[in-house]
């Protein structure tokens, strides 16, 4: 059970909107519609940040087993990280603007930040978890390792119930129990990755068997904000000379990269995500067919980026 120990008023830098940016990739146990939520571990501590616009302004609340200064300051970064808090995009808005496919995030998503997540480490195994499955079946075994691992964090006064992800320690000290989180062949993967973190060993994610570059890239992408790479699949491959070159035709990852960079630049990862928001992370065969009729809904009525939050997967 947590109180609350430290209680704060955030100005972010705009555009920003916490509503769309909550909802981005969030979970149940991350934003319920009016409250933003990000449970964390530090230092062995079971903290949660939550927070709320009120009059127009953030107040974040820092729950806590302890009212320790350092967790506190830690606590905070962490949440500035996660809910980019201090990210300045007005350059990638006047970028996208006129972007034939990301203009709906300017259009109907106006000051939307990526949701990051706490660690590298959790971003890994939410890229492990996405390889060779649908958006539902990734991000059902990513809900299921916090519900079946991590640890629970209950605040009384918002009467939530929540749930951090494990720790690299916790997976190997229970691995036997992802079986249980339905992962299959990732199994292996999730444990060399959760040994590699145990040691420390954070650069190279390449180098873990099983690790590509896209769920490399993705990794860092929400884990560290690292915008300026493009993560490559059969998706982006056949969707990015359909939207900008008018070709149906895949192409290599080679010429997606340079496509992306010298078309977004440094922020071409960033890209890459709000893509997956406006076209609902649907198929790619689904996504044609919106796009060829022109009916992109980032607000689909089943699990999708921004609507996640809404379902128990």
């Amino acid at each position: 059970m947590l109180s609350e120990v430290y209680t704060i008023e955030i100005k972010p830098r705009e555009p920003y909107s916490l509503k769309y940016t909550s909802m981005c990739y969030a979970t149940p146990w991350d934003y319920d519609g009016k409250r933003t939520y990000i449970p964390m571990i530090i230092e062995n501590n079971k903290v949660c940040s939550v927070l709320e616009e009120k009059e127009q302004k953030i107040h974040l609340r820092i729950y806590s087993e302890k009212p320790d200064d350092d967790i506190i300051e830690k606590s905070i970064l962490s949440t500035k990280h996660v809910m980019a808090l201090e990210e300045d995009l007005s350059e990638y808005y006047s970028i996208i603007r006129n972007d034939p496919l990301l203009h709906i995030v300017y259009d109907k998503l106006y000051g939307i930040h990526m949701r990051a997540v706490s660690s590298l480490w959790e971003a890994a195994i939410i890229g492990i978890c996405q390889q060779n499955a649908s958006f539902r079946q990734g991000w059902r075994m990513v809900l299921n390792i916090r519900k079946i691992m991590g640890e629970v964090i209950h605040i009384k006064e918002h009467n939530v119930v929540l749930h951090a992800f494990p720790s690299p320690q916790k997976v190997l000290r229970a691995y036997n129990k992802l079986d249980l989180a339905r992962v299959g062949y990732r199994k292996s993967i999730i444990l060399e990755t959760a040994k590699r973190f145990s040691r420390g060993e954070l650069d190279d994610l390449e180098n873990i068997r099983g690790v590509g570059q896209y769920t490399a890239r993705i990794a860092r992408i929400i884990g560290k904000r690292k915008y300026d790479e493009f993560p490559v699949d059969r998706w982006f491959a056949r969707l990015i000379p359909f939207v900008y070159g008018g070709k149906e035709e895949s192409w290599s990852v080679k010429q997606v990269e340079l496509f992306a960079k010298k078309k977004w630049g440094k922020w071409c990862g960033l890209s890459a995500i709000m893509i997956t928001i406006i076209t609902a992370a649907e198929t790619y065969s689904r996504t044609m067919r919106n796009i060829k009729v022109g009916i992109l809904d980032p607000f689909p009525d089943r699990p999708a980026p921004m609507t996640l939050w809404k379902y128990n997967i």
